[in-house]
């Protein structure tokens, strides 16, 4: 029985594709031509898309190596050490986001912000509730 549900399935949506494609043929046309132009509009912008990821890849390694360097060299104390760790890698996020990820703050990336907002705040919940469940286990499982 499942066979025969399988291939009805199966034909339906053959008929769906061959539909598709022999009405909309001229559309599909009109696509590629207009890729094609887009593409061939574009030809500047590909030349010079190298420069961000070259300059993120720049401010990673400096941002990288200016912690490792105070760490490794035990030049400060211990907490201005952990203060310029975190501050190096809260910076790195932002490079990542901006050179990497090309996250922009704009209108018509506006979902993008918010799904990055979401995630974080997820994110965020799940350490906070992770750390706060084993201190309370801690404190109940000792033994006073």
């Amino acid at each position: 029985m499942s066979k025969l549900i399988l291939a009805f399935i199966r034909y339906c949506m053959g008929l769906f594709i061959h539909f598709c494609l022999s009405c909309r043929f001229n559309i599909m046309i009109n696509i590629i031509a207009n890729q094609k132009q887009h593409l061939s509009d574009t030809s500047n912008v590909r030349e010079n898309s190298a420069r961000p990821y070259i300059i993120g890849f720049i401010l990673s390694i400096i941002l990288t190596i200016i912690p490792f360097w105070m760490v490794t060299g035990a030049t400060s104390s211990k907490r201005t050490i952990l203060a310029t760790v975190i501050t190096m890698a809260i910076i790195q996020i932002f490079v990542h986001l901006i050179y990497f990820m090309h996250t922009k703050i704009s209108y018509e990336e506006c979902w993008n912000l918010v799904s990055l907002i979401f995630t974080t705040v997820v994110i965020a919940i799940i350490i906070a509730g992770s750390l706060w469940i084993m201190y309370h286990l801690n404190m109940n499982m000792m033994d006073y």
